[in-house]
């Protein structure tokens, strides 16, 4: 006794490949697939400058903190990434300074470090310097 469950001719396996439902199935799994890898590959990008954002972080903080100056300062570098790879990462340099002169140190220290990537990272200055306290006459 045959069942018909298990005799399967090539002429079954033809006409079920030959049908518009298997194709479309097969089409969707594929677009699921290259869509699910298109997805990873992204966010393995994002985190990637992300990544790369912070060790610049970290490497003009290490620069400032190398300055004797500038120990006692409340100065943070910001890195800000862009969505478009062409555009270049933005980093901040933000805090109060005591003075002109210490302003100046500080940006220099942080162009050192940026020298290493020409082009690929603008620097903004978002630095003031604290006023000096007015003494009134008694």
């Amino acid at each position: 006794m045959k069942h018909s469950l298990l005799a399967i001719t090539q002429e079954g396996t033809r006409q079920a490949w030959d049908t518009i439902e298997t194709a479309a199935l097969v089409y969707v799994g594929v677009g699921l697939i290259v869509t699910v890898l298109a997805l990873g590959w992204f966010v393995d990008w994002r985190r990637g400058r992300a990544a790369r954002a912070a060790a610049l972080e970290a490497q003009v903080t290490d620069a400032l903190m190398n300055e004797p100056d500038l120990l006692w300062t409340s100065v943070a570098a910001v890195a800000h990434v862009p969505a478009w790879p062409t555009q270049p990462v933005t980093l901040e340099l933000r805090g109060e300074m005591s003075g002109a002169d210490s302003r100046e140190k500080a940006v220099r220290a942080a162009l050192r470090v940026l020298a290493d990537y020409p082009g690929r990272v603008k620097l903004e200055d978002r630095l003031w310097v604290e006023p000096a306290p007015v003494r009134l006459a008694a």
